[in-house]
């Protein structure tokens, strides 16, 4: 299956990829610049909101060196002015003074940003810090979750405008307000443990999705969605960031 060219460059003219040589193939078809790393989790430790690139500031002392993986590409982009590039202050090694912003708690809907928190990634302070450095163009969102989630990318994901996949039991205060007129394609807790809202938008009408998420492919398939399914169970948002887009939405 293939994709339209020139929707996936408007979507994901650049796009950093880990070890996973199957999508990056089916990316690159589509002539999409990829740009595989050393480290295989680049979304974490990197944050694109339009042309900023922030250096994120990860929780775990153990997981610090991972802004070490992106920080050559966004300082090239920034250099030859096609982003800015900012850092988040790291936070304290304790793993409990933040500020914390971490790239999987952030999700794009235009100008409203929602950023996760459930105490084991980011934190207020991250998403205060991020409200002040973009300024009133953005609307910062904080989503409060459950404990036991990692991150928003986890229990929440948007397809396309109008369409989204969610796992509301572990959302504290439910979907944000923008969001709740949407049509969702609803998972349970068990569902969302497995990543199944993990997926990677090429474009409004066209998803790629693991081969193992047999029931959202078909609720996307049902809902006009083009989808293709690689073999990628360890989670295919995480697995790439794409550094420049057409539009502030993922």
């Amino acid at each position: 299956m293939t994709f339209g060219v020139r929707h996936e460059w408007d979507r994901l003219r650049e796009a950093a990829i880990g070890s996973a040589p199957a999508l990056g193939e089916l990316l690159k078809r589509s002539g999409v610049t990829v740009h595989r790393l050393d480290w295989p989790a680049p979304r974490d430790p990197l944050i694109v909101v339009g042309t900023h690139l922030i250096e994120a500031s990860l929780r775990f002392e153990n997981r610090q060196h991972e802004r070490f993986a992106l920080r050559p590409l966004a300082q090239q982009l920034a250099q030859r002015g096609d982003a800015r590039w900012s850092s988040v202050p790291p936070g304290w090694a304790n793993g409990v003074d933040g500020p914390f912003l971490e790239g999987g708690d952030v999700l794009l809907n235009g100008r409203e940003i929602y950023v996760g928190m459930s105490g084991r990634a980011s934190d207020m302070a991250g998403i205060d810090w991020l409200g002040s450095m973009l300024g009133k163009e953005h609307k910062v969102v904080p989503v409060a979750m459950r404990s036991s989630v990692r991150h928003l990318e986890d229990v929440l994901a948007l397809v396309r405008p109008g369409l989204l996949i969610a796992c509301p039991d572990l959302l504290i205060d439910g979907l944000p307000t923008a969001l709740r007129s949407w049509d969702a394609i609803t998972l349970s807790q068990e569902e969302a443990g497995q990543r199944m809202a993990h997926l990677l938008v090429l474009e409004p009408g066209g998803v790629v999705v693991d081969t193992g998420n047999v029931r959202v492919g078909n609720e996307l398939r049902a809902r006009g969605i083009e989808v293709a399914a690689l073999p990628f169970a360890e989670g295919l948002r995480a697995a790439h960031l794409a550094l420049w887009r057409e539009s502030e939405r993922e």
